[in-house]
């Protein structure tokens, strides 16, 4: 398992040396990344922090209506993201105030050419993804919620791996040659995301993530009785809006009354952040489980890499 716990110290400790930023200086925060180096920013957009304000950037220059207002995070684990260098030279040519977190890289250098603020974090030799932790923790604390950070440390989901680890493995039986399409409400649709991520890159499969109450509109037209083509994982959290919770209830017993195969995840913690990270680790766990079973290896990166040789 990805140790999440360490990771969130050394980003904490890391940042820690950098004068910290106010985020409510600015309208608001654009985060530009791609792949696991933007889940910290999809992690921060669903703690609700009153003072961030976040935008993310998938492409490779940052939207038309970016000005000075705006503070312009850069995320890269390796520093050598295509997309991400993009946005960043886009942000000098606007000259918006930019930050740069990587572990080295082209995004490094460049960093230090300009003079911008620079989170260099201690490159461990891991995927974006599963340097999730550390990236998290260095922005939260550049922001000064360090204090977010540190009320994690002593909770019991670092002590859980071996409920994580049966579990995740019961969940990778079930889903077996089946296609994962996660389902949350549309505040925790950035779970549904980390799932997938996971099940793409480490399991090497194709999974699909979507969010009620839009997918019942659209997509539950594509429910067939007993299909075993998809394995539906519903992530429903007991304390979220009531209307949302019932709306996934009901979504639930429909799959079951179509006969599909299907699990109901809860997801649980004390703080919203404790139940990002539940999830965060639980997903992580499960596509690592999935891809032994299929016998592929989690950390190769081949098939994205020869993508971008073309």
């Amino acid at each position: 398992m990805v140790q999440v716990r360490q990771q969130l110290i050394d980003g904490l400790n890391v940042a820690k040396r950098i004068t910290p930023i106010n985020p409510s200086d600015y309208s608001r925060i654009i985060f530009c990344g791609m792949g696991g180096s933007i889940m910290p920013a999809e992690a921060i957009s669903m703690l609700w922090l009153e003072d961030i304000a976040v935008y993310i950037n998938r492409a490779r220059h940052l939207p038309h209506w970016a000005s000075k207002e705006h503070l312009v995070i850069c995320t890269s684990w390796s520093g050598n993201t295509e997309e991400t260098i993009a946005s960043y030279e886009s942000a000098m040519e606007k000259n918006i105030k930019t930050v740069v977190i990587t572990s080295g890289g082209r995004l490094a250098e460049l960093a230090r050419k300009d003079g911008v603020i620079l989170i260099l974090l201690p490159n461990q030799n891991l995927n974006p993804r599963n340097a999730f932790g550390s990236m998290l923790a260095s922005t939260l604390t550049l922001f000064s919620h360090s204090d977010i950070i540190e009320s994690t440390f002593n909770s019991p989901l670092f002590s859980q791996e071996k409920d994580n680890f049966g579990f995740g493995a019961s969940i990778s039986e079930a889903i077996g040659a089946k296609t994962p399409i996660i389902y949350s409400s549309y505040s925790w649709r950035f779970l549904g995301l980390f799932w997938k991520k996971f099940f793409n890159e480490n399991s090497k499969i194709h999974a699909f993530a979507s969010f009620l109450p839009e997918a019942v509109h659209n997509e539950i037209a594509g429910v067939k009785e007993k299909d075993q083509r998809f394995f539906y994982l519903i992530l429903e959290d007991s304390e979220e809006e009531t209307t949302d919770r019932l709306n996934l209830e009901k979504f639930y017993k429909f799959l079951k009354k179509y006969n599909t195969e299907n699990v109901l995840i809860k997801i649980e913690g004390k703080t919203r952040l404790e139940k990002v990270l539940g999830q965060y680790i639980l997903a992580s766990t499960t596509s690592a489980q999935l891809a032994q079973q299929l016998g592929v290896d989690p950390d190769s990166t081949e098939i994205i890499e020869s993508f971008k040789k073309l």
